[in-house]
């Protein structure tokens, strides 16, 4: 019997998991809402160390990453994660108040693979994390919204 070489992304038997890293709690809620409603498993950690456990234990398929978060900060979670040969290959967007050039570079030498700066557009974060990870197992509108707007 052939095997499949299918990217897990579009296979219907694994969820696309999407760990969000994020101390703001309204933010995280809304967000985690938004993507559940896409289609996406979504799981939460609303610090640094739990947020690097969770990455380790739980193989999600895509991160969100807050930069600055209690406990361990994103730009160390990043490069923990992405200098390891065990979760290197997990897709990491960095998302944060940090919009300097000074941020972004530092956010990308962390490894992310892509850097939003708050407040963001949800179509673009969706365009993004559809651009790493595949689209999401069931469609949604994808809107403009800034989150800055809906809370």
């Amino acid at each position: 019997m052939p095997v499949s070489n299918t990217p897990s992304s579009t296979n219907p038997a694994k969820p696309q998991r999407v760990l969000i890293i994020e101390d703001e709690t309204e933010l995280l809620e809304f967000v985690a809402r938004y993507l559940g409603d896409a289609g996406y498993e979504v799981i939460e950690a609303q610090d640094g160390l739990s947020g690097l456990q969770m990455a380790r234990e739980s193989n999600p398929s895509l991160i969100l990453l807050d930069v600055i978060l209690p406990k361990l900060n994103g730009f160390t979670i990043s490069r923990l994660l992405k200098y390891d040969d065990h979760y290197k290959h997990i897709p990491i967007v960095m998302w944060t108040w940090k919009d300097e050039d000074a941020d972004r570079q530092m956010g990308l030498y962390a490894g992310a693979d892509v850097y939003i700066p708050k407040p963001f557009s949800l179509g673009k974060l969706l365009e993004s994390i559809v651009a790493l990870i595949g689209p999401p197992p069931k469609s949604v509108k994808s809107d403009d919204q800034s989150v800055a707007d809906s809370m």
